[in-house]
């Protein structure tokens, strides 16, 4: 496994681990790399890596703002239980810019009364703004938990919903 650390901004850094398959995990802003542990325990040896300026450079711009599809960086999962993975594959699929609930991710995946399952699964995402789970909330239009804290994921969502309505006015 390989790390390395990168700036999003003047103010917030991110490490990034994996291999040559992709990453893996994407750590919360500014915290230490220790935080991979809960995410891949089977970490052992890691080693210094700088193959993964281009995921970073377009992390950096979706953080500052652009619209991107993050999906598009090469990742993989080496955690996870089948089930987990299912549900990270299906808040893939949730549009930039868009919000849905847990109850609907459930519902997208085949298993309508796993919603709890699935707000664990989407907690348990090792790969921030990758997998987009900040976009997953609670029926009742509440945000729920965040691995990067609520005001971290507030902030995306007004990023996301900005460059929307920018867009939308240079269109028109």
């Amino acid at each position: 496994m390989e790390y390395e650390r990168y700036a999003l901004s003047s103010k917030v850094q991110v490490y990034l681990l994996g291999n040559e398959r992709g990453l893996a995990f994407v750590g919360s802003p500014n915290t230490p790399l220790t935080e991979a542990e809960q995410f891949l325990p089977q970490l052992s040896q890691l080693r210094r890596a700088n193959h993964f300026q281009l995921a970073a450079s377009m992390m950096r711009a979706y953080w500052q703002g652009k619209q991107l599809d993050l999906t598009q960086v090469a990742h993989n999962y080496l955690a996870g239980t089948p089930f987990q993975r299912r549900v990270w594959q299906a808040v893939e699929m949730v549009p930039y810019g868009q919000t849905i609930s847990y109850q609907e991710i459930a519902l997208r995946i085949g298993q309508p009364k796993a919603v709890r399952a699935v707000a664990t699964a989407v907690a348990k995402n090792p790969l921030l703004l990758v997998v987009p789970c900040h976009r997953i909330i609670q029926a009742n239009g509440q945000f729920g938990n965040y691995r990067a804290g609520c005001q971290t994921k507030h902030k995306l969502l007004m990023t996301e919903a900005k460059a929307i309505s920018q867009h939308d006015m240079i269109v028109e």
